[in-house]
């Protein structure tokens, strides 16, 4: 029906549309809430839906682990367990989520684990490699995959995001708003 969706998170700030995108564990649902926590909005969390150049909200529900929750203080109003998860994930109602309306994309991470935290402005070749790994396919159309992937990659600013798993994801949630203040201001 038109809509292209990836693996990732979405949040807001300034009228700024942030999309973290990358493979299961690497961080992103944990990076959204720390920086919802911070005072941007959030937009969605596990699905990034694009169309016609707009992200749309697609549910006020977070996947995380009850730890991560308690030590960031987010407010949620229900808790869902998953049965089956194998990182003992629950879903959390955020209680102060309001995007209710589509947001233009404006700027994309990939996360990844490394030995410190860096941020590096991805090449053409770099982000759609991110992008066909994350991009869920469901017409079986390589070309109309490709041709959506190539469209999607003009929408953002793209960067690698490097966190330092050895320090604390607050150190790297404010290097990387550090970074996004750097962009949008």
């Amino acid at each position: 029906k038109g809509f292209n969706v990836m693996h990732g998170s979405v949040v807001s700030f300034k009228s700024n549309t942030i999309c973290i995108i990358g493979t299961s564990g690497l961080g992103k649902s944990t990076i959204a809430l720390s920086l919802f926590n911070r005072g941007y909005n959030f937009i969605t969390e596990d699905l990034c839906i694009i169309k016609n150049k707009k992200i749309y909200p697609y549910s006020p529900w977070v996947k995380s682990t009850p730890e991560i929750i308690d030590k960031l203080k987010i407010k949620y109003s229900d808790q869902l367990n998953l049965k089956f998860d194998l990182r003992k994930r629950s879903l959390f109602k955020l209680e102060d989520y309001t995007s209710n309306i589509s947001h233009a994309p404006k700027i994309a991470f990939f996360p990844i684990e490394g030995p410190k935290s860096k941020i590096i402005k991805m090449n053409n070749d770099e982000i759609f490699k991110f992008l066909f790994t994350n991009f869920y396919r469901t017409d079986f159309s390589l070309e109309k995959d490709l041709n959506s992937i190539t469209k999607i990659l003009e929408l953002f600013k793209c960067y690698s995001f490097e966190r330092d798993i050895n320090k604390p994801i607050n150190e790297n949630i404010d290097f990387l708003s550090r970074h996004i203040s750097s962009i949008i201001n």
